[in-house]
């Protein structure tokens, strides 16, 4: 099984989780179709960019180590105050199958867009695409997605936490092993939706940014075989 994809929010968000799944995940993970799209302890959705920003010393406590903890009502939305706070509330919106809220904490980067993500067009901040069609196709793409995050039986509203030490100059990466959904890592939820993989053959991570004074998910990477 030698597939291997990686996906990254610079493009089109319709084009995010079309990459991902058709590139990586489709032959192996359940919830991935032919269509394009995109993509804590959260009860909210989320969405992402990328900041040359470093952290200030007003960032919450969570990023500094500590696992995220519920910070919104069900069915809230918007900025993230803190890196994990901006996963916790995407992979929470994915697995409840709100679109609409992780395209809140997501940032949509058209092609013609700048490259560099801390500067992203005003109308791709909060979005699943720059145009009706694209944030359409992405948060169609966030509903696709929601089988393979989702363990089975899972709690109302999920239990989602982020594990690890917090941001560095603006960024912070977040490894599938470091994203617990209801007491199971989300690489192993994601594996235990998948056919005919085994531990160590997937890998999944997030990337979250800051842009001004709100932290966004910037990237969704996939890794199979």
């Amino acid at each position: 099984m030698a597939a291997r994809g990686r996906v990254r929010a610079r493009g089109r968000t319709a084009g995010l989780l079309a990459g991902a799944c058709l590139v990586a995940v489709a032959p192996f993970l359940a919830g991935c179709s032919d269509d394009g799209g995109d993509g804590d302890t959260a009860k909210d959705g989320a969405k992402g960019t990328r900041s040359s920003q470093s952290p200030t010393a007003s960032e919450p406590a969570p990023d500094a180590g500590s696992p995220d903890t519920p910070d919104a009502p069900k069915g809230g939305a918007g900025p993230a105050s803190t890196a994990k706070q901006a996963i916790t509330r995407w992979v929470t919106a994915v697995v409840q199958d709100r679109p609409d809220d992780a395209c809140a904490v997501m940032i949509a980067m058209s092609p013609g867009d700048a490259p560099a993500p801390e500067k992203p067009s005003p109308d791709a901040v909060g979005t699943c695409g720059t145009t009706p069609a694209a944030a359409a196709k992405g948060k169609e793409q966030l509903s696709d997605m929601h089988t393979a995050f989702t363990p089975k039986n899972p709690g109302d509203p999920p239990r989602v936490s982020v594990h690890g030490p917090g941001p560095s100059g603006g960024a912070l990466k977040v490894g599938g092993d470091h994203i617990d959904v209801d007491g199971q890592s989300l690489t192993d939820v994601i594996l235990g939706n998948s056919t005919g993989l085994k531990k160590g053959q997937v890998a999944v991570d997030l990337t979250a940014t800051r842009v001004g004074g709100s932290w966004y998910v910037s990237d969704l990477g996939f890794s199979i075989g």
